[in-house]
């Protein structure tokens, strides 16, 4: 499977949980990106010294969406003639363009999200601030009844507090981060989007935080429920979560955005602990 870059990653997730796209669309504009990757690389009209994935200038993409879209329009070859080979499809059926457009958004909004996270008081201020951004990205969408655009929102801010990296396993693939609740997201509806209500784990250790078989201790030391115990008689279960126990969790960066005694206390108890 290939693999994606952070950003890519991001961009696939923007685009299919904030603003319901098909996974076939998503793919398809995610390749369009790629795909003028490569077609600057043969042929440069702009003098481009990044990949498009890392343009964050409006007004230089603006330029790109501009070159495209008369390309599109365009009844002679134009750059389809320096295009990767089998790849012109993606100018000839407009995905280049809407690509372009929705790179120019999805930096709009992450702009938005590190604005926000920047500017915070503390936690708590932060899940108000996500929740006025989720409005504002999404006003047909109620943040307290919405699961999918919420939850999109609420990962991105922790996978961006927690460094893209799982906080047991130091483990930076972003497509298997997710973001944890301590307190879970349809019981405890003050604290949704409240960050520190919120840890990064890879999707295994997320799995097994969300059903109560892990948790964390006071200094946040990772501790093994009663209920995973059976399961470490498998010697695969034991090798994956046994090197782990009471190990110190990898901290945000930030110390506003730790996670909350309070909510960590709770998370034992249901854990047995």
């Amino acid at each position: 499977m290939t693999g994606y870059g952070y950003k890519e990653s991001m961009f696939r997730e923007f685009c299919a949980r904030l603003h319901g796209e098909t996974s076939g669309t998503v793919h398809s504009y995610a390749n369009a990106l790629n795909t003028l990757d490569e077609l600057f690389a043969a042929y440069n009209p702009l003098g481009l010294e990044c990949s498009v994935w890392d343009v964050e200038d409006e007004s230089l993409l603006m330029e790109i969406y501009r070159l495209i879209k008369a390309e599109e329009r365009s009844p002679s070859p134009g750059l389809l003639a320096a295009f990767p080979s089998g790849r012109s499809s993606h100018l000839r059926n407009r995905f280049c363009s809407s690509a372009v457009m929705k790179l120019i958004k999805f930096n709009e909004e992450n702009s938005s999200l590190e604005e926000e996270i920047r500017n915070a008081e503390d936690a708590a201020d932060l899940g108000r601030r996500l929740e006025r951004l989720l409005i504002t990205c999404r006003p047909d969408v109620n943040q307290r009844v919405s699961g999918g655009a919420g939850q999109y929102l609420f990962r991105l801010a922790i996978v961006r507090i927690y460094g893209g990296l799982c906080a047991v396993t130091g483990i930076s693939a972003v497509p298997v981060l997710m973001a944890s609740h301590i307190s879970e997201w349809t019981n405890d509806t003050e604290n949704r989007l409240n960050p520190s209500n919120g840890i990064c784990l890879s999707a295994t250790f997320a799995e097994a935080f969300d059903h109560h078989l892990i948790s964390f201790d006071s200094s946040y030391r990772m501790m093994i429920a009663p209920a995973m115990r059976s399961y470490l008689a498998d010697e695969g279960t034991r090798q994956c979560f046994g090197p782990y126990e009471g190990k110190r969790m990898l901290l945000p960066a930030d110390s506003r955005f730790l996670p909350e005694q309070r909510l960590l206390g709770y998370h034992r108890r249901q854990c047995g602990l």
